[in-house]
């Protein structure tokens, strides 16, 4: 029986791996590689697919047990089979289409070899050769030791085995032992390993923190976003707070408002003229009210007095004398504040001009010049008053001096003379008022 193909489907570490070998002389095929290159491993892939895998797996830490597979092509004397091996009980050889096929022709061809039988017959690699020779030296008191020692010569070859013996005794046993050196540190390791274990974040562990962190994380967000509607419903109070006079305000005109429905709306332009006729209209009325007490004690006043004809008969001059009164009295007054207002611009002037020096020779800038015209219209206009007011004192001169040649006497006046000549006066008094300040 020969192998025309040996086919590592799913093996070990191998997947769809095939190794052919050609036919004809020599047959003899050398399969060579680097350590760890699957030489010991395609060994055992001929056993397997020879007698079946064994219960306890040794090359399915790559592929599953039920995913293993190997398989050959097997030539004997014209004879060709081609099968496959699947791990399982029963019905493991299988054809391409993973049909069990009957195992009769790959027995006959093994010529009732066995697995132990074909590894020491077909299957010797070093370690098998090396427990052969040791079963040849362990031989105690056996034709084959003995043999062993005369042919080499070496006759201390068994106390150098028993000293070896010892110290590998002093190392493993078959049976653990504290004093065996391999026994310390199997139970080191162990504790180290164990130590690591405890040590090490299981993945249970690790996910539930995840997800405690999560839970958190949303917690926190729940928070911030609780406490950030705190502070703007805090904020929104806090102005609702500041406001609150202000409404309550608002709410007392809206309600004093509410008892003016019936009172026309007045335009904003128009509310300010409004204000002001109110003010005038009070005012007018308090002026009315003193003019009735002083119209009153005028009555009373006049009712006293007696009726003078001379008096009568020159109303005129007396009421162009009453009129004149009141323009000298006001031009009085303006001509003390005209004279102080002069003095106080020729010191003025008088003191800009030693302030300027020099200067004032030089023709003065335009907004003086304009300061300049407005002094002199102004004095223009004091000098006009002052000789108005002279004017209007020498007439009332000679108004009093003609009224006094009339009558001495103020009780000689008839009472509808002295109304109309009081009239008279105060009508002419505002008249004279304004005559002098325009």
């Amino acid at each position: 029986m020969r192998f025309a193909s040996l086919a590592l489907e799913r093996y070990g570490r191998f997947e769809g791996c095939e190794l052919t070998f050609r036919a004809g002389p020599p047959d003899l095929h050398v399969i060579y590689g680097a350590n760890e290159a699957g030489k010991s491993t395609s060994l055992a892939a001929v056993s397997d697919l020879l007698f079946g895998f064994p219960t306890r797996a040794r090359y399915n830490f790559m592929f599953d047990n039920a995913l293993l597979r190997v398989g050959a092509v097997l030539e004997e004397d014209g004879r060709r089979l081609a099968c496959r091996r699947k791990r399982g009980n029963a019905g493991t050889l299988i054809d391409a289409q993973e049909r069990p096929i009957e195992e009769g022709e790959l027995l006959a061809m093994l010529r009732g070899q066995t697995r132990d039988t074909f590894a020491l017959s077909f299957s010797l690699d070093q370690q098998r050769l090396r427990d052969g020779g040791k079963a040849m030296v362990e031989a105690r008191d056996d034709v084959g030791r003995a043999l062993f020692a005369a042919g080499s010569g070496l006759t201390g070859v068994a106390d150098e085995l028993a000293a070896l013996e010892a110290e590998a005794d002093g190392i493993w046993g078959p049976r653990a032992a504290a004093r065996r050196s391999f026994t310390q540190a199997q139970r080191e390791l162990a504790e180290s390993q164990r130590a690591a274990r405890d040590q090490t974040l299981k993945p249970r562990t690790w996910l539930d923190a995840r997800s405690a962190a999560a839970d958190a994380q949303t917690a926190l967000e729940d928070v911030e976003r609780r406490r950030d509607d705190l502070l703007a419903e805090t904020r929104r109070a806090g102005r609702l707070r500041r406001i609150a006079p202000a409404m309550r305000t608002r709410a007392d005109l809206l309600a004093s408002l509410a008892t003016l429905e019936g009172v026309p709306d007045i335009a904003a332009a128009r509310a300010q003229a409004a204000e002001t006729a109110m003010t005038e209209a009070e005012a007018a009325t308090r002026d009315q009210s003193a003019a009735e007490q002083l119209v009153q004690e005028t009555g009373a006043r006049i009712a006293a007095l007696s009726g003078d004809d001379a008096a009568l008969e020159r109303e005129d001059e007396i009421d162009q004398l009453a009129a004149s009164a009141g323009a000298v009295e006001k031009g009085r007054r303006d001509l003390a504040r005209l004279s102080g207002e002069l003095r106080a611009g020729e010191t003025n002037l008088a003191r800009l001009r030693e302030d300027a020096g020099g200067v004032a020779a030089a023709p003065p800038a335009r907004g003086v010049s304009g300061r300049l015209r407005e002094l002199a219209t102004a004095h223009a206009q004091d000098l006009s008053a002052l000789d108005q007011i002279e004017e209007s004192e020498t007439a009332l001169a000679v108004r009093r001096d003609a009224l006094a040649s009339v009558s001495a006497e103020p009780a000689a006046i008839g009472r509808r003379a002295l109304e109309v000549a009081i009239d008279a006066a105060r009508a002419r008094g505002a008249d004279a008022d304004e005559r002098t300040a325009t």
